[in-house]
């Protein structure tokens, strides 16, 4: 079970057409804050692998995890624990 997500933010590159919510949540069996992405394009299309490794380099994310666990197949997630990750929000 996710926790409510924390620090979310949402972000839409026009020239890309790419909508992402960033956020801070807990996932997973060891309930440690990771950091979060969910990207698709608007229209409701879901992102190339290019352009997910686009958006991941975008937010410092390069080596996160995805886990897509929607049902429309259009939202492309990421996660990174936080401890493996940078980046300062």
């Amino acid at each position: 079970m996710v926790s409510p997500l924390l620090d979310t933010e949402a972000w839409f590159h026009a020239n890309e057409m790419v909508f992402v919510i960033s956020a801070i949540g807990i996932s997973g069996a060891e309930d440690e804050p990771e950091y979060h992405i969910s990207a698709t394009f608007e229209g409701n299309v879901a992102l190339s692998d290019r352009k997910l490794a686009w958006v991941a380099q975008q937010f410092g994310m390069e080596g996160a995890e995805e886990d897509n666990p929607g049902v429309t197949g259009y939202t492309r997630n990421l996660w990174l624990p936080v401890e493996c990750h940078d980046y300062v929000h």
